[in-house]
């Protein structure tokens, strides 16, 4: 159930996409708009989000000057 239902949900999105164009309803397009806008809003979180782990992680490790600090203070001077 863990990877049935995320795949099941990426495969109707998919297919929606997809049918947008060769579909050419006025409804349709609102439909699939709609739902690229909702994607867009879930990728610019995650965006967010995994910027947030980048720095949560990486920033104690270099105040600590562990094992590799410099490459990850190199990639946290190039995230700012």
């Amino acid at each position: 159930m863990r990877t049935t239902l995320p795949l099941v949900i990426t495969f109707i999105v998919g297919m929606i996409m997809l049918g947008e164009a060769f579909i050419p309803h006025w409804r349709y397009r609102v439909i699939s708009e709609n739902m690229f806008e909702w994607g867009l809003i879930l990728a610019a979180a995650a965006f967010l989000l995994g910027l947030i782990n980048l720095v949560q992680v990486n920033l104690p490790k270099v105040l600590r000057r562990e094992a590799d600090w410099g490459y990850k203070a190199i990639m946290l001077l190039a995230l700012v």
